[in-house]
């Protein structure tokens, strides 16, 4: 954070990256997730489900509703 004078003014900039990030993060982590989800992939690993029988990921061993 940098602190500027200006006059009898204190005046600081704040990078406003940084309050954006979190929020980036989380959606991003959210849109992968759904969309392993609709391609038939586990959601927790990203293991291609598609043809097994069965609710459980071979792969890690997530059931299907996580």
């Amino acid at each position: 954070m940098r602190v500027f004078q200006t006059t009898s003014w204190y005046s600081a900039s704040f990078p406003l990256w940084l309050l954006a990030a979190p929020f980036l993060l989380t959606s991003t982590f959210l849109f992968i997730r759904a969309r392993r989800a609709l391609q038939g992939c586990c959601t927790k690993c990203g293991y291609d489900l598609n043809g097994i029988e069965g609710a459980v990921c071979p792969e890690c061993g997530a059931s299907g509703d996580e």
